[in-house]
C-alpha cells in the first residue's frame, strides 16, 4: 500500500508546472491576429451579402468587430477564439429554399459549403464552409436558417479555431477577452 501511495505522489508531483494547451490551437502573433480579424470581418460581410442577394432577403445586421472569448475555462487567457456575426431575413420563404440559396451563393463565392444540421432527414437548417484567411488561419462560416411565421431569419457566424496568442497579440487584441470563470 505504501508503495502504491509513493508512486501516486511521484507521478503527480509537478503537475501544476504543466500548462494545458487546447488540441489544434493555432499559434498567432500580433500581425497574424490583426489580419485574421480583418479577414473575419470581410468574410462575414461577403457571406451575408451574397446569401442575402441570392435569396432576395433583407440585410439585418453585419458585425463590425470581432468578439473574443477564451477557448475554455481550463486554459489560460492567451487561448482565444474570435467570432463575428451577421444576419438577414427572407420574407415569405421556406427554410429549404433559403438553405439552397445560401449554399448556391457560397458556391459562387468559390467556397465549398456543406448542408446539414437537421435531426430529421430533409429538414436541414445549416450551411457551413471553411474559408482560408490570408494569415493562414482557417475561418469557419456557418449559416443557420430559422423558420418563422411567413419569414426565414438567417444567422451567420464566422469564427476561428482556438488561437494561441503571443503576448504581443494578446495585448493588441481589439476586444477585451471574456473570462469564462
Amino acid at each position: 500500500m505504501a508503495a502504491a501511495t509513493l508512486v501516486l505522489l511521484a507521478t503527480t508531483t509537478g503537475c501544476d508546472d504543466v500548462e494545458a494547451k487546447p488540441k489544434g490551437a493555432v499559434a498567432v502573433g500580433a500581425d497574424a491576429l490583426s489580419t485574421t480579424q480583418k479577414d473575419a470581418l470581410v468574410t462575414v460581410k461577403r457571406a451575408v451579402t451574397s446569401a442575402t442577394q441570392a435569396s432576395g432577403g433583407t440585410p439585418h445586421q453585419v458585425g463590425d468587430r470581432t468578439n473574443a472569448s477564451t477557448c475554455g475555462e481550463l486554459y489560460p487567457k492567451r487561448f482565444q477564439t474570435l467570432e463575428v456575426n451577421g444576419s438577414f431575413v427572407v420574407e415569405g420563404a421556406e427554410r429549404a429554399a433559403v438553405v439552397a440559396d445560401v449554399r448556391d451563393a457560397w458556391l459562387a463565392e468559390g467556397w465549398k459549403p456543406k448542408v446539414g444540421g437537421a435531426e430529421v432527414a430533409g429538414e436541414d437548417d445549416q450551411v457551413s464552409a471553411t474559408v482560408p484567411s490570408s494569415s493562414g488561419v482557417e475561418l469557419s462560416v456557418r449559416a443557420t436558417v430559422l423558420q418563422g411565421t411567413g419569414k426565414a431569419p438567417v444567422n451567420i457566424s464566422v469564427s476561428t479555431p482556438c488561437l494561441d496568442l503571443s503576448e504581443e497579440a494578446l495585448a493588441d487584441l481589439d476586444v477585451q477577452p471574456v473570462d469564462e470563470d
